[in-house]
């Protein structure tokens, strides 16, 4: 979903979200909630359009209003920005960094066998490394059977050599044996982290006691996870409601010694931007968020895809998120979307965007 705000004095930001229904919410609920309000007040925008006075810890605020709310509200860092002339890291705390840590990571879907993904995501991982020079890969685990996850450990850490550092996703996959078994298998490659073997954080903690890798989870409420014995928390800021409530959550990963990053839903350039802002304005995001720029055929801006070199991104220049709608490009993918309708990411083709 692409997410445009314009102000009484004509200034336009642009945001993004997912899925396809936070549409329903931003025309119904949000968008009669902000006429008329002022988007620096962002506190105030957020009791406006979240139930329960947008407190998140409530089991009865509804998820895809939070979804809903992070694509308005990356909009607003955008018109904010804009309207003061700087670049919305500056309004998000100051520039700490310009240059910011990212890995690309790669799906297993398993369709073509085993040997022909356990090739492949070896070979993903060796250019990663020798045409992008990034110093972390990551791929998903828990496709596959644990002893052919095991071979593609082995294979992909062959491929890019030591002294990369490598991330596996196993999406909650194995149960609390298949993990520690296939774990202690697979730490003689020196894996820098596994998140979630398993399917609770509980379980996942009972792991965390009996292995040496470090193991993160991916949540919502990184207060869950204090005291859990886990390493660090994979949080997407769309799923918080945006920015300003995610800087709460690094504000209590930080206080607790809790390493976090950001997780990727394969962002079409304003989410992109819209991270490298955050991360350049809080100091404590330090180790590589995850982006799905590489397999991604086009960015909806007119800059098109930022470099990714050494591992890392450059903050965006200019106000605002610094990228402008490509209009040309939402027609064509929209004209798209209407022939084929929304991406079945559970399909049984195997294959990503574009479809082919």
């Amino acid at each position: 979903m692409i997410v445009e705000v314009e102000t009484s004095d004509g200034i336009v930001g642009v945001g993004e979200t997912f899925p396809l229904w936070t549409k329903d919410i931003i025309d119904h609920v949000i968008r009669p909630s902000l006429v008329g309000e002022n988007p620096f007040n962002m506190e105030r925008i957020a009791a406006r359009c979240l139930p329960t006075n947008a407190n998140p810890s409530l089991p009865y605020v509804d998820f895809f209003h939070l979804l809903a709310l992070g694509g308005v509200e990356m909009a607003l860092w955008d018109v904010m920005g804009k309207a003061v002339g700087l670049p919305s890291a500056m309004l998000m705390g100051g520039i700490y960094r310009t240059e910011i840590p990212f890995t690309d990571y790669v799906f297993v879907s398993g369709h073509e066998g085993p040997e022909y993904h356990i090739e492949e995501v070896a070979r993903y991982s060796r250019e990663l490394v020798t045409r992008y020079h990034s110093p972390t890969v990551e791929f998903k685990v828990g496709v596959l059977t644990p002893q052919d996850d095991i071979k593609m450990v082995e294979a992909v850490r062959g491929a890019v050599g030591e002294g990369v550092a490598m991330r596996v996703d196993a999406n909650c996959a194995w149960t609390e044996s298949t993990a520690l078994r296939t774990i202690r298998e697979i730490e003689k490659y020196d894996l820098a982290n596994i998140e979630e073997p398993c399917g609770t954080l509980e379980a996942n903690a009972r792991v965390r006691r009996t292995v040496k890798t470090p193991i993160s989870t991916h949540s919502t409420h990184v207060s869950d996870v204090v005291g859990s014995g886990l390493d660090a928390v994979v949080i997407n800021p769309l799923q918080v409601g945006g920015f300003t409530r995610l800087k709460k959550q690094v504000a209590i990963a930080e206080d607790a010694g809790l390493d976090i990053w950001l997780h990727s839903r394969a962002e079409l350039g304003f989410g992109t931007a819209a991270y490298l802002h955050f991360i350049a304005a809080n100091r404590f995001v330090t180790l590589p968020s995850q982006t799905l720029l590489r397999p991604t055929e086009h960015m909806l801006t007119r800059e098109g895809k930022p470099d990714l070199i050494n591992g890392k991104m450059k903050l965006p220049t200019g106000s605002g998120l610094g990228v402008t709608l490509d209009y040309d490009m939402l027609e064509k993918y929209n004209s798209h979307f209407k022939e084929v309708g929304e991406y079945n990411w559970l399909s049984s083709s195997g294959l990503s965007p574009p479809f082919h």
